[in-house]
């Protein structure tokens, strides 16, 4: 497997041809353990995401992405964090081996989808070029385009220093060996010091690791672990310092 490969499952119409809705970020749910201000804290983490081409072959998308986390913990295990993420962007194709392709992020709303006061979103468009370094190693970058949706204006609940704390955007540095495994580091960097985030990811394809299960065989099913630790994990956490270790499994990476 190279990183060639790791941009077309990234871009790639993994899905139904006839109805145009593809895979998009991971789908996921993993145990979690927090560590920040409140403690020590056990909780359940999950994510949905697709994404949706507006037009036959016309690389305009819309993408619909959920993330949750449980707090088993309490009882009757109510979300502590909910934040629902559309979004719609172009994907541009390149002639350039070394930037295959090139995401461009018309607009992008991020939201807990809750009412005033307790309402936080922010809004914004991106660039976000992939670079193909060797057979081994990718770059992704993502820059924030504040000129169009990021602005004070957009956003609720108080927050508009989240503009602050997540930077000008953010890079990730992408590992794929050959054995099919993954290796995902990604960094930001706000603007007061000492103000960052960096997540680092595991993927460990079930088949290498079951290869007697058939069903596994083509399957991009996945067992990762994934560290964080920093600011923005989520936008109730925006500006607070966390650290959260994760085991799951993902549907797709």
């Amino acid at each position: 497997m190279t990183s060639t490969l790791y941009a077309e499952e990234k871009y790639g119409r993994v899905g139904s041809a006839e109805y145009s809705f593809f895979t998009y970020k991971p789908i996921y749910f993993g145990l979690t353990a927090r560590y920040s201000e409140e403690g020590h804290i056990k909780e359940g983490k999950f994510q949905i995401s697709f994404k949706y081409e507006i037009l036959d072959e016309s690389s305009l998308f819309f993408s619909y992405t959920q993330r949750n986390i449980i707090s088993y913990q309490k009882q009757s295990s109510p979300m502590s964090s909910t934040e629902y993420t559309p979004e719609l962007f172009y994907v541009m194709e390149t002639d350039n081996t070394s930037t295959p392709f090139v995401q461009l992020g018309i607009y992008k709303h991020q939201s807990n989808g809750e009412p005033l006061p307790t309402s936080l979103q922010w809004e914004t468009s991106y660039v976000e070029p992939h670079f193909v370094i060797n057979e081994e190693f990718a770059l992704r970058v993502t820059l924030w385009v504040p000129f169009l949706f990021q602005s004070e204006d957009k956003v609720t609940g108080g927050i508009s220093e989240i503009f602050d704390y997540y930077g000008g955007g953010e890079a990730a540095l992408i590992y794929t060996p050959d054995n099919g495994d993954r290796h995902t580091l990604m960094y930001r960097e706000g603007r007061p010091t000492g103000v960052y985030a960096l997540e680092y990811q595991w993927d460990i394809k079930l088949n290498r690791v079951l290869p007697q299960v058939e069903k596994l065989k083509n399957s991009n099913t996945s067992f990762f672990l994934q560290a964080f630790n920093g600011y923005g994990e989520t936008l109730q956490t925006y500006n607070q310092n966390t650290t959260r270790v994760i085991i799951g499994i993902s549907l797709t990476r």
